[in-house]
């Protein structure tokens, strides 16, 4: 691999599964048949969103009987009379879904959070479930401010959250994580998420073009000393994140400050070819600063549920030559998060494994 080739290296996403054409001919027809009846599932005091529920699940890139399952979970005595190949399948995953979503419901938590599952893609179907009840709820608050579905029952929402976000972690699907807090969070408090996305959105919209400048120059650096390939990014903490950031900001013993940057709200990303030169990353990178606090080593120390990278704070030092495109900021050290893994364990740490 060339020194400048760094294809291999983009993050990775789910690949979407091809759902077949006769499985999808009838999931359009039965949900479009319950459409105008009152015969639909409730959950959270919100009508099953079978499309929504489906499209979440074939986002994610599960099997396509995971998916159609997700489609038809109240449709699962159509389902049976139906002579459709994988039918028997798509009508266990049915069942065992029905029993994960009532161990959310009753927050069953030893069975939702102890490995390995008798069905992992059952239990991700309840947990779409959920997900898009809470979608669902919000869509109806914005469209109908009045409605008192989100209001008596605030505390089963916080609760179901709650678990939601215990389930995501454990399974290390972080990306899911993070939208699952924003939904909840505009659902249980729209004022003031409302008030956290203007200031979001403001801070990393005044400081993007350096976060980008940063990427650049601190991938042009790893290049010049290093010659093997790298592929720098970042990502947005998320809106519910923003007060976590403020605090860690108050908190962190070598870095306090008063106001938040764009820089204070995301990670960057250092994706290399192999396990070996995530330590050379490490190095080579903690020369442009210091390292705040300590480094986390998940490769070494890998969790349970396949999370593995090397995490740490790094002040960097804009005098460093490295930095000289950003010396003209007024600050002479700039805070910021970094993790370091290969594309696998990038693609693990976001997804789950």
């Amino acid at each position: 691999m060339s020194k400048m080739d760094h294809r291999s290296l983009v993050p990775w996403k789910p690949t979407l599964q091809e759902l077949p054409a006769e499985w999808m001919s009838m999931t359009h027809h039965l949900l479009e048949l319950l459409r105008g009846t009152p015969h639909h599932e409730f959950i959270l005091n919100a009508k099953y969103d079978g499309y929504r529920v489906g499209k979440l699940l074939h986002s994610w890139g599960l099997d396509w009987q995971y998916v159609i399952a997700g489609y038809l979970w109240e449709c699962d005595k159509q389902v049976r009379e139906t002579q459709l190949e994988g039918h028997e399948q798509v009508l266990r995953h049915i069942k065992d879904a029905v029993s994960y979503v009532q161990y959310i419901e009753d927050e069953k938590l030893p069975i939702l959070l102890t490995p390995p599952y008798h069905n992992l893609g059952a239990l991700l179907i309840a947990v779409a479930i959920y997900y898009a009840a809470f979608q669902t709820l919000l869509q109806m608050r914005q469209e109908q401010p009045s409605t008192n579905k989100v209001i008596t029952q605030l505390s089963k929402i916080e609760n179901i959250r709650d678990t939601l976000l215990s389930i995501t972690k454990r399974l290390g699907m972080w990306v899911l994580k993070r939208e699952i807090e924003d939904v909840c969070k505009e659902l249980l408090d729209h004022n003031q998420f409302a008030l956290d996305k203007a200031e979001y959105i403001q801070i990393l919209e005044k400081d993007t073009p350096d976060i980008e400048q940063f990427c650049q120059q601190l991938t042009a650096y790893y290049q010049q000393v290093s010659s093997f390939p790298v592929y720098i990014s970042y990502m947005p903490c998320g809106i519910a994140g923003l007060r976590r950031r403020q605090q860690d900001a108050h908190t962190t013993v070598t870095t306090q400050k008063m106001e938040l940057t764009g820089f204070d709200l995301v990670t960057f990303a250092i994706i290399v070819p192999i396990v070996r030169d995530c330590y050379e990353a490490l190095g080579l990178v903690s020369q442009l600063g210091y390292v705040q606090d300590r480094v986390t080593d998940h490769i070494a120390n890998p969790k349970s549920n396949g999370y593995s990278h090397i995490a740490f704070g790094l002040d960097i030092n804009l005098a460093h030559p490295a930095m000289q495109r950003m010396s003209s900021k007024e600050i002479r050290m700039l805070s910021c998060q970094i993790e370091i893994g290969t594309s696998l364990m990038q693609s693990v740490m976001l997804y789950g494994c």
